[in-house]
């Protein structure tokens, strides 16, 4: 990606999403593996944001924007089956606050999500059965460095590595006061890219 602050302007744009002149958190759907259920941290969060000196700094992690596994084949959140959080942005949800009481995360706090729900448990993602609600769909991480999604994820958006992470939430957090704690994130795919 030659010039990624001005392809991702140009995605907003096309898209009539929000840019932000001082951070932007993008997640990226892997659609070259199509609706299949991977179980892998193959998707992309890209953190885009200006330092102290306004220079623009580019940053990208493995993460998984889809349930794991194990999710995908138990309904045991939900009977309306696993959570898929929809492609979309969503403006000042978020929150620097505790994911499930245990550390600090990017959690869903100030608006709902949407998501789509899977129960046929096929192995492939189907994008339909679509609600809207405060489900709890937090961006956090999961181990060191973990192989594969299983339980780490639900409907969450969730780090393949626990270093990546903490340097997110580093970065993030000088954001938390200016922001008034209210941070937004924006889900595409990779085939908005082209």
């Amino acid at each position: 990606m030659q010039d990624p602050i001005s392809n991702f302007k140009g995605i907003f744009q096309r898209k009539n999403y929000i840019f932000s002149e001082d951070l932007n958190i993008i997640g990226i759907r892997n659609k070259n593996v199509g609706n299949v259920v991977t179980n892998k941290f193959d998707d992309i969060l890209v953190l885009l944001y200006k330092d102290s000196l306004g220079k623009w700094i580019y940053k990208e992690y493995a993460i998984t924007t889809d349930p794991g596994l194990y999710y995908v084949i138990n309904e045991l959140l939900s009977p309306k089956g696993a959570g898929i959080m929809k492609e979309g942005q969503y403006v000042d949800t978020f929150a620097i606050d505790y994911h499930q009481g245990k550390y600090l995360a990017l959690c869903q706090r100030w608006k709902p999500i949407r998501v789509y729900r899977d129960r046929n448990k096929n192995n492939v993602f189907e994008f339909e059965n679509e609600e809207s609600g405060m489900f709890g769909g937090n961006i956090h991480c999961a181990g060191p460095d973990s192989i594969l999604v299983d339980k780490w994820s639900a409907m969450c958006q969730v780090f393949k590595r626990k270093k990546d992470f903490e340097e997110f939430m580093s970065i993030i957090s000088r954001f938390r006061i200016p922001f008034n704690n209210k941070f937004t994130y924006t889900l595409i795919n990779t085939l908005d890219l082209n």
